[in-house]
């Protein structure tokens, strides 16, 4: 199946002003709105050498690249980004031909990998959050699949009577609601109502981070950091035994389950 590539140039968000910065995330909730196959967005960090004069510093340099399963020029012109299409796919940070997989992590050209995973999202996403996360990672990897919106509706609706029913068993029972479950209920009820009105549709995510070092206790140390980082954000992190190369892959975990608004706020700019 053929596929298409993108590389996309960066943009300062904080520097823009904020009415620029409404017309980025709309933008980009126009594209995703628009989408009819799944797309991927790699996010890479390297660190480079710079040449000034006669001194060399580090730095770090960010490139962000879409993979998609369909041609997306005219969805990036109007959501007003810079971008490139690409002949070829850009090269992998972990070449499948020069892996080394093992239960934890995986080893690439004398470097160790720990994949991370995202669970859940936070209740409220910051617009712009990636820009706090790509500085702690090698890469960042989002899958994102648009969920037709007739399924949407059906899969929202039977979620929707099973937490009916689960608060009405509280009631009987004449227990408390539990707070979560109530605050599922809350949200799956608006996001039906706003696929109803064709406000929103429904995306399948993968959420993937990337954190590498030149020893295993380095990598494991820097991987234990990030969970940290992001779980003080809101987000539930793991990074599970024999899933590493799978994960990586974006072939698991079970995807969560979003809505356009909430999937906006991950705009890939820096």
């Amino acid at each position: 199946m053929k596929k298409y590539y993108y590389q996309v140039y960066p943009i300062n968000y904080t520097l823009l002003h904020e009415d620029e910065q409404e017309s980025i995330i709309e933008g980009f909730k126009a594209l995703l709105n628009q989408l009819r196959k799944e797309i991927t967005i790699i996010c890479r960090r390297e660190t480079r050498e710079i040449h000034w004069e006669d001194r060399v510093f580090e730095a770090d340099v960010y490139s962000f690249c879409i993979e998609s399963m369909e041609r997306l020029d005219e969805l990036l012109d109007s959501a007003g980004l810079l971008y490139q299409p690409l002949l070829n796919p850009p090269p992998r940070l972990l070449d499948p031909e020069r892996v080394i997989v093992k239960p934890r992590y995986i080893v690439c050209e004398g470097r160790v990998y720990r994949v991370l995973v995202a669970y859940a999202l936070p209740a409220v996403l910051t617009e712009g959050f990636i820009q706090e996360i790509l500085p702690l990672v090698d890469e960042l990897r989002l899958y994102i699949k648009p969920i037709h919106r007739h399924y949407a509706i059906r899969m929202l609706q039977r979620r929707h009577r099973f937490l009916r029913a689960l608060l009405a068993s509280y009631q009987y029972e004449g227990r408390p609601p539990d707070l979560h479950v109530e605050e599922e209920y809350n949200t799956t009820e608006e996001l039906l109502q706003s696929l109803v009105r064709r406000e929103t549709s429904l995306f399948a995510l993968r959420f993937v981070l990337v954190v590498g070092g030149s020893s295993r206790e380095e990598a494991m140390a820097r991987a234990e950091y990030v969970k940290r980082e992001l779980e003080s954000m809101g987000f539930e992190v793991d990074s599970p035994a024999f899933l590493q190369w799978l994960m990586y892959e974006l072939k698991e975990p079970n995807p969560i389950y979003t809505d356009t608004h909430t999937l906006g706020a991950v705009s890939y700019t820096h």
